[in-house]
C-alpha cells in the first residue's frame, strides 16, 4: 500500500472517530438533559396536581378528582398518572395508549429514555389520603432526539466531508513529490532516464530529489558518451568522409547480414552506379560541381527509392555508389533504372555537366538471394557494370536470375498459402540462442512454407506475397499460436512486423492471448529498420508488455546513429548484432564491444551475436563477456 493511502487511511479514521466522539458525546448530553427535563416536569405536575386536589374541599369527591386529573392529563404529555389510596388501591388511572413515534425502532432501543415516575403524598386533614404518580411520555422526546439526531449528522458530515477533502488536497500537495520520486524510481527500474524538474519545498524530499536527479543524470551522461564514442567508431570505418553514406565495409557487411537473415532482407536486388574516370571528371568541372553532382545522384536515388523501407546507399569508392534494395524484383525495377538514369542525366545538365565533360555514368543491376555470396554479387556487378558502359544510349545493365528457381503465380501462392493455414504445414526450423556453456537461452525458428509439391519457401519468398494479399496480421496470428500451443515450455522469438501494431484488433487479440499461455514466453523481435520508424509504437508495444513475462528484441543491429538513439528510447530485452561488427579483423573491435556493453547494461538490455562460426569466436565472446550467440550455418558462414 502506498504511504498517501496508509497516511490518508489514518487521517480519515482519525477525522471519523473523533468526529463520531463528539456527535455521542453530544447526543448523549442532549440525552441526560431530556431525561431531566421530563422527570422535572413529573415532579412539578405532582406536586401542583397533588396540591389542587388536597385543597380543591372534595377530596372525597372521586368523580371531581377524576375531572381534575383528567384535564392535567388530557392538555399535557403524559404516559401515565395514577392516584391510589393508602393500600395502594387505584383510585384514579389516566395512562396514554401505546403511541407510535418518528424515531425508528432501533433508534428507540439505542437512545431507551427511562427515569422513575414523580410521587406526591395526599393529605385529607392530619391524615394520609393518598399518592399521586405522574410520568411523561417519552414519545415527544424521541420524536425531538430523532430530529436533533438528523440534523447533527447532517452538520457532522459535512463537516468530516469539508475535512477529508481538505486532507486528500493537503495530502496531494504534501506529498506530490513522493510521487514524482515514485515516478523517477519506476523509470530508472525500467532503464529510463528521467530527470525530476521541480525541486520539493520539504527539506527532506528535496535531498531525495536532488541526489537522485544526480544519479541519473550520471547514468545517462554514461550513456551519451559512450553512444558519442560509438557514433564516432562507426563513421571512421563506416562512413564516407563526404556524403556520410556508408563506405565499402558498411555495404558488405550489411549485405551479408541481409542475405545470412533467410527473411525478407534475403532476398533483393543490388544496384551499382558508377562515374567512369571520375578523378578526370573532378578536373575537368571542379570539385564543387562533382560535389554537387553527387548529392543529386542521392537524392535521386532517395526519391526514386523512398518506398523501399530498407534500402541501403552506400559510396565504395569515388565514383561508384552501391545501393541494395532488399524484397525487390528485377523486373519490376526496369522502369525504376530507367527513370533514375534520365531523371540523373537531366540534374547533371542543369548543374552543367555533360559528355563534353567527360561524365560517363552508368547503372548495372544484379539480383542475390539467400544462396548468393558476396564474392558472386560483386563479380556480376562489376560484370553487368562493364555492359552498362558499352551501351550506346541509356547506360544500363542487368544480370539475369540464374539461381532461383520458377517463381509462383500469385495464384499458386494463394493455393500454397491457404494449404498451410487448413493443414498447419508450416515447418518451424530451429535456430537456437545459446549461452556460452551450450544451453539453450531461447529458441528462434525460421517458419518455413511447404508447397503444393513439396518444395520449401523461406520467409524472403513468401512474405512480400503475403503484404501483396493483405495477410500479415492472418499469418502472423497463426505464426504466434503455433509457438505458443508447441508441447516445450520455454522462451521462443517471434518476428513481428511493426506495421500490425498499429492495429488496435491485433494488439486486442495480443492482450487475450498472452495470458492463455502461461508457461510460454515470447519475444517478439523487430528489424533495426523497422525500430528506426516506428519507435514510438515499438515503446508503446514494450510498455505493454512490461508486467509480463513476454519481451520484445531488435533484430539487424548496427552501430549507425539512429540506432542508439532508438535503442536508447525503446530499451530492448535483447539486440542482435553480426559476428562481423564486433569480432571483425576491424582495428577498435575490443572498444567496440566494451563500448556497447557499457550502453546496454545501462539500460538492461543484453547483446546476442549473430552467425558464430567457430570455436575462436567463442572464446573472444568469452574474453568480451558475451555470452549470448546464435551459430551460424555453413551456408551462413560461407557468404
Amino acid at each position: 500500500m502506498s504511504l498517501y493511502k496508509q497516511i490518508a487511511g489514518m487521517m480519515t479514521l482519525f477525522i471519523v472517530i473523533v468526529m463520531g466522539s463528539v456527535l455521542w458525546v453530544n447526543f448523549s448530553s442532549s440525552k441526560e438533559f431530556i431525561q431531566k427535563q421530563l422527570f422535572n416536569n413529573s415532579i412539578d405536575t405532582a406536586n401542583s396536581l397533588g396540591l389542587t386536589i388536597q385543597n380543591s374541599g372534595t377530596i372525597e369527591d372521586t368523580a371531581t378528582i377524576d375531572a381534575m386529573i383528567s384535564a392535567v392529563f388530557d392538555n399535557g404529555f403524559y404516559d401515565k398518572i395514577l392516584l391510589v389510596d393508602t393500600d395502594n388501591n387505584p383510585i384514579v388511572s389516566k395512562s396514554l395508549d401505546e403511541a407510535k413515534t418518528k424515531a425508528p425502532r432501533w433508534f428507540v432501543e439505542l437512545v431507551d429514555i427511562s427515569f422513575l415516575p414523580a410521587k406526591a403524598e395526599i393529605m385529607n386533614g392530619w391524615s394520609m389520603y393518598g399518592k399521586l404518580y405522574v410520568r411523561s411520555d417519552k414519545t415527544h422526546a424521541y420524536d425531538k432526539m430523532w430530529e436533533s439526531f438528523l440534523s447533527l449528522l447532517k452538520l457532522f458530515s459535512l463537516i468530516t466531508a469539508v475535512l477529508l477533502v481538505t486532507l486528500y488536497l493537503f495530502l496531494r500537495f504534501l506529498l506530490r513529490p513522493l510521487a514524482q520520486l515514485n515516478k523517477q524510481a519506476r523509470a530508472v527500474d525500467n532503464n529510463e532516464f528521467m530527470i525530476v524538474e521541480s525541486t520539493p519545498s520539504t527539506t527532506e524530499f528535496k535531498n531525495v530529489v536532488n541526489s537522485m536527479n544526480k544519479v541519473v543524470r550520471k547514468l545517462e551522461t554514461i550513456f551519451n558518451k559512450e553512444a558519442q564514442t560509438l557514433r564516432k567508431y562507426h563513421e571512421l570505418l563506416y562512413k564516407d568522409p563526404d556524403t556520410k553514406l556508408g563506405n565499402r565495409n558498411y555495404f558488405n557487411m550489411q549485405l551479408k547480414s541481409f542475405i545470412r537473415s533467410r527473411g525478407e532482407l534475403s532476398i533483393g536486388t543490388v544496384w551499382m552506379m558508377e562515374f567512369d574516370h571520375y578523378d578526370l571528371l573532378k578536373k575537368n568541372v571542379g570539385f564543387q560541381k562533382v560535389s554537387t553532382l553527387v548529392e543529386s545522384l542521392v537524392e535521386t536515388v532517395e526519391q526514386i527509392f523512398k518506398d523501399y523501407d530498407d534500402r541501403l546507399l552506400c559510396r565504395i569508392n569515388s565514383g561508384t555508389f552501391m545501393l541494395i534494395l532488399p524484397g525487390s524484383d528485377l523486373e519490376a525495377l526496369e522502369d525504376s533504372a530507367e527513370k533514375l538514369y534520365t531523371d540523373f542525366q537531366k540534374k547533371a545538365l542543369e548543374i552543367g555537366v555533360g559528355k563534353e565533360n567527360g561524365m560517363h555514368f552508368a547503372v548495372a543491376l544484379t539480383p542475390y538471394s539467400h544462396n548468393s555470396t558476396i564474392r558472386d554479387i560483386l563479380t556480376k556487378s562489376d560484370f553487368a557494370l562493364a555492359h552498362a558502359h558499352n551501351q550506346t544510349q541509356i547506360k544500363i545493365y542487368a544480370n539475369q536470375e540464374e539461381s532461383r528457381r520458377k517463381p509462383l503465380t500469385k495464384e499458386e501462392w494463394v493455393q500454397t498459402l491457404e494449404n498451410t493455414f487448413e493443414h498447419d504445414t508450416l515447418q518451424l526450423q530451429p535456430n537456437p540462442v545459446t549461452e556460452l556453456d551450450g544451453s539453450v537461452h531461447m529458441q528462434e525458428f525460421t517458419p518455413v512454407v511447404i508447397g503444393l509439391e513439396g518444395e520449401e519457401h523461406i520467409p524472403g519468398e513468401y512474405r512480400p506475397v503475403i503484404k501483396s494479399l493483405g495477410w500479415i496480421k492472418r499469418f502472423q496470428q497463426y505464426l504466434i499460436r503455433k509457438l505458443l500451443d508447441r508441447s516445450d515450455a520455454g522462451s521462443s522469438i517471434v518476428a513481428l512486423n511493426a506495421e500490425l501494431l498499429e492495429d488496435r484488433g491485433f494488439i486486442k487479440w495480443i492482450k487475450e492471448t498472452l495470458p492463455r499461455h502461461p508457461d510460454k514466453r515470447l519475444y517478439f523481435e523487430f528489424s533495426a529498420q523497422a525500430a528506426s520508424l516506428n519507435a514510438v509504437h515499438i515503446k508503446d508495444f514494450n510498455n505493454l508488455l512490461l508486467d509480463t513475462v513476454h519481451g520484445i528484441g531488435l533484430d539487424g543491429f548496427s552501430l549507425e546513429s539512429s540506432d542508439l538513439e532508438y535503442l536508447k528510447q525503446i530499451q530492448p530485452s535483447y539486440i542482435k548484432i553480426e559476428r562481423d561488427y564486433l569480432l571483425g579483423e576491424q582495428e577498435g573491435s575490443e572498444l567496440t564491444v566494451n563500448t556497447l556493453r557499457n550502453i546496454t547494461s545501462s539500460i538492461g538490455t543484453r547483446i546476442i551475436v549473430k552467425n558464430i562460426c567457430d570455436g575462436g569466436d567463442l572464446e573472444r565472446l568469452k574474453e568480451f563477456g558475451i555470452t549470448l550467440y546464435q551459430s551460424g550455418t555453413n551456408e551462413q558462414c560461407r557468404i
